[in-house]
């Protein structure tokens, strides 16, 4: 975990938390803002072909125990994923606000 509590966290300090524990994954869970109401759903993002493997197995069982919207699995270089020191990374936006 990179909070305790309700405070910000600067994306380098969230990144470097993997660092502590070698061999670990690295799981940012976000959620969506759109101007459209009618948004939906859950899109999980990897950085590379090791993450890639792991954001289709979090996407498919979100999808199957939620019934959301399959926004996919996508290939974007966050920073919080493509300077990361965990084995794996991805990010999840779980949904809309």
């Amino acid at each position: 975990m990179t909070r305790s509590g309700d405070q910000f966290v600067e994306l380098a300090a969230r990144r470097s938390v993997s660092t502590h524990y070698p061999g670990s994954v690295f799981v940012s869970i976000h959620y969506n803002a759109a101007h459209n109401v009618a948004a939906s759903g859950i899109e999980t993002y990897h950085h590379n072909a090791r993450s890639q493997r792991m954001a289709t197995q979090v996407q498919r069982a979100l999808i199957q125990m939620t019934g959301a919207a399959n926004r996919g699995v996508k290939r974007r270089g966050y920073s919080v994923l493509a300077n990361n020191a965990a084995q794996s990374a991805i990010l999840v936006e779980g949904g809309f606000l």
